[in-house]
């Protein structure tokens, strides 16, 4: 697992522990990385290895007991065990040391998730990659979790080190939301980055940059909730939300909706739409097909959930008034 990882001469590797299962939305995600092949995507991973992928992918067996090992050994937190593979995220920080091995040729490395579907990324960070920026973060408000950079050297590698309470959060068996901003939801209403708990990677990130030890990039360049009547475009490797070109969809929010579902297509089609229902080959399908897939979906939920809800209504004690 410590054999060192060059898969092209690209300058940026992506790196994704993943553990379990892989979703039903996986193809979706590998084919959209097969347009994106400025960059390498390592997945260190237990799951079963896709007969097809990209050039740009490679797969590395690993599982949670191995990362555990690497994290006592390249972090120091001796006798530590992940509790879950979720926890992972709270050490996307340090994978520039955790993963160092993984990294020796590379100009910048990152983190992610997975659910989600890439436009033209490269269009939205090339700018910053070329000055030669410290960290490039897709949103505006935080350290991205779904897609951060940060440029290969030993100050951003160890950056983590100086989160307040790092050692103490990370053993502890739940996610901490270290990666982002500590479970501080008012940063979504206009809190400053240097108001967030100390112990967060933005504002970590936010105090570096102000202080002039790094340089950092907060811009949001992706869409990761679809309103109700709006659509994505995807149009030869772009996608488009409101006319605008967006590096990446993440679903993150949309998926959590019963209405919500992923198609079976084994290549990406050089056009598709995505709506709050899913995705479509045709424009048609999308504006026509979309609001009664909600309601069908909708209505046939709540008619299964009809019967145990009058069953208990039915078995309720009558009221004595």
């Amino acid at each position: 697992m410590t054999t060192p990882t060059t898969l092209t001469q690209n300058k940026v590797i992506l790196l994704l522990p993943y553990f379990g299962r892989w979703p039903e939305y996986f193809t979706l995600y590998l084919n959209s990385c097969n347009y994106n092949k400025w960059m390498d995507v390592l997945f260190l991973t237990d799951c079963p290895i896709p007969e097809n992928y990209p050039p740009n992918v490679r797969f590395i067996k690993s599982s949670l007991s191995q990362i555990s090992s690497l994290i006592v050994q390249k972090l120091g937190i001796i006798g530590y065990q992940l509790s879950s593979a979720y926890k992972l995220c709270d050490f996307k920080p340090t994978y520039g040391a955790l993963f160092e091995d993984h990294i020796v040729n590379y100009e910048y490395w990152g983190y992610g998730d997975i659910d989600l579907i890439y436009g033209n990324l490269y269009g939205k960070v090339k700018t910053e990659m070329e000055a030669g920026l410290d960290l490039i973060s897709a949103r505006a408000e935080i350290v991205s979790g779904s897609f951060t950079l940060l440029k290969n050297n030993t100050y951003n590698n160890q950056l983590f080190r100086k989160l307040t309470n790092f050692n103490q959060l990370v053993i502890s068996d739940q996610y901490e939301g270290i990666d982002e901003t500590s479970h501080n939801s008012t940063i979504w209403t206009g809190l400053n980055k240097l108001e967030l708990p100390q112990s967060s990677f933005t504002y970590l990130i936010a105090k570096e940059a102000t202080e002039g030890h790094i340089k950092a990039s907060f811009q949001t360049f992706i869409c990761e909730n679809l309103p109700k009547q709006r659509l994505i475009k995807y149009h030869h490797q772009e996608l488009y939300f409101e006319g605008q070109p967006i590096g990446y969809f993440h679903y993150v929010m949309n998926k959590r909706r019963i209405y919500f579902t992923y198609p079976n297509w084994k290549n990406l089609p050089e056009v598709f739409y995505i709506t709050e229902t899913g995705f479509y080959k045709y424009l048609w399908q999308a504006v026509i097909l979309s609001p009664l897939k909600k309601i069908s979906s909708l209505f046939f939920y709540y008619l299964k959930k009809m019967p145990s809800f009058t069953l208990k209504t039915l078995s309720k004690p009558a009221s004595n008034n």
